[in-house]
């Protein structure tokens, strides 16, 4: 006796209902690993890559070792590229570095295109409080500062290069009308910025003296000169 032909499985379609949990599920998931990513950063910056262990990162952020490893299983991002499997504190670093190489390139994107219509002493100081902020994060320019350019990728160290060339274009073209050398001085303010961020006061501290900073230079460039 011939059998029948097996009628093809209907597709199940997920409810609006389910859809919706799942994005409740990866947003959950996307957040828990920021925070991870953060707190390993945070070790790095205040105890250096040699003295932070993958015990500490995991009991900062209150879970086992397995439950963190669970985050970073070299999964396909919304972008569609496979984030980093970590298997220890190596790869958790250079996953790190690559969020921190990523948010200084957003930034000085950002800046180019917010500064256009500003008028020069604004700009000039705008520019700098924009460069502070990604350069005090600690999941920003301030890890790259710590660990240093030796752990980087060539590529990264190359983006982080554009970058901060592209941070002193921008101060040396905000200076005002008639300073001198503005090339030394965007060199200043990148050197103070990266100074403070390198210091183990708090982020609202270090905003404090960069504040006091930028009143007296910016007034001392925007003010009148006296003539001999």
């Amino acid at each position: 006796m011939d059998q029948l032909p097996k009628e093809p499985k209907k597709r199940i379609r997920p409810s609006r209902a389910d859809l919706a949990a799942a994005q409740r599920k990866a947003a959950a998931r996307r957040n828990r690993r920021e925070i991870i990513m953060n707190a390993a950063a945070c070790l790095f910056c205040e105890k250096g890559f040699a003295d932070t262990t993958m015990d500490q990162i995991a009991a900062r952020v209150e879970l086992t070792k397995p439950s963190l490893y669970s985050y970073f299983r070299g999964e396909a991002n919304s972008k569609g590229k496979y984030d980093r499997e970590v298997k220890g504190k190596r790869e958790i670093l250079l996953t790190c570095l690559d969020e921190a190489v990523n948010a200084c390139t957003i930034a000085i994107a950002k800046i180019e295109k917010d500064t256009s219509s500003l008028g020069n002493e604004r700009r000039l100081r705008f520019v700098i409080e924009r460069y502070a902020h990604v350069a005090f994060q600690e999941l920003g320019m301030r890890l790259l500062l710590s660990v240093g350019t030796q752990s980087l990728s060539a590529e990264q160290r190359e983006t982080l290069a554009d970058v901060n060339d592209r941070f002193r274009s921008l101060l040396a073209d905000s200076m005002p009308v008639g300073a001198a050398s503005p090339e030394s001085l965007s060199e200043m303010f990148v050197s103070l910025v990266q100074g403070l961020a390198m210091l183990k006061h708090s982020t609202e501290t270090k905003q404090k003296i960069l504040s006091i900073f930028l009143d007296l230079v910016i007034g001392g460039l925007s003010g009148p000169r006296s003539e001999h």
